[in-house]
């Protein structure tokens, strides 16, 4: 089995790897001409926060051409994430960023019909639930510490936006946060649904 791993930064690719595993750089909206039909399976995630609708459409349509008859396709996407009031307004915020980007922050519920419009069949979806927050232990502390720091990762695109009516400094956006946190630690429940999808290309004829 050969695996070939691209991104649109080599920078991420790491230095050590088996010798059946390639790296190369581009993008999923223009794979090479020369891919067509020449993967059995195809992998991609959390690209909610990189692509606009038209580039899933373009992606999913490039993902359908490099894949060989009978191959599959396996797509993972973060879903909405709860806990309380705080964590509400954070996700209204972080949902205001998407709209002011053109992304497409609830992608998870557009992308089976994508797959089903670009031809693909024998799609079905799997909903995982990932806990965030000391309540649930350890599994807990690991997904917050993972999506926290996705979170604050967003910090200078909010700013850069005048804080989209949420937060008016560096220091408002880091209290929220905080106060996330805190919140998605004591409250037994806290959550954010991971999606995964998958799908068959085949031939009928």
């Amino acid at each position: 089995m050969k695996l070939h791993g691209f991104d649109i930064e080599s920078g991420l690719f790491p230095r050590l790897h088996p010798d059946n595993t390639t790296f190369s750089k581009g993008s999923v909206i223009s794979l090479p001409g020369e891919w067509d039909e020449n993967f059995s399976f195809v992998h991609q995630r959390l690209l909610v926060a990189a692509l606009q609708k038209s580039d899933w459409e373009r992606a999913i349509g490039e993902m359908y051409r490099v894949l060989s008859f009978n191959g599959w396709v396996q797509l993972g996407e973060v879903g909405a994430w709860k806990a309380g009031a705080i964590t509400a307004e954070h996700q209204a915020l972080v949902k205001s960023l998407f709209v002011a980007k053109g992304l497409v922050l609830d992608c998870s519920t557009y992308i089976t019909n994508m797959l089903l419009q670009t031809g693909f069949v024998n799609v079905r979806i799997e909903e995982r639930s990932i806990p965030l927050g000391k309540w649930a232990g350890e599994q807990g502390v690991n997904g917050a510490n993972n999506f926290i720091g996705v979170f604050r990762g967003m910090k200078t695109p909010i700013l850069k936006a005048g804080g989209l009516g949420f937060v008016r400094s560096e220091v408002e956006f880091d209290r929220l946060l905080d106060a996330v946190e805190r919140e998605w630690d004591e409250t037994p429940g806290a959550e954010i649904r991971f999606n995964i999808f998958y799908a068959q290309k085949v031939r009928f004829w």
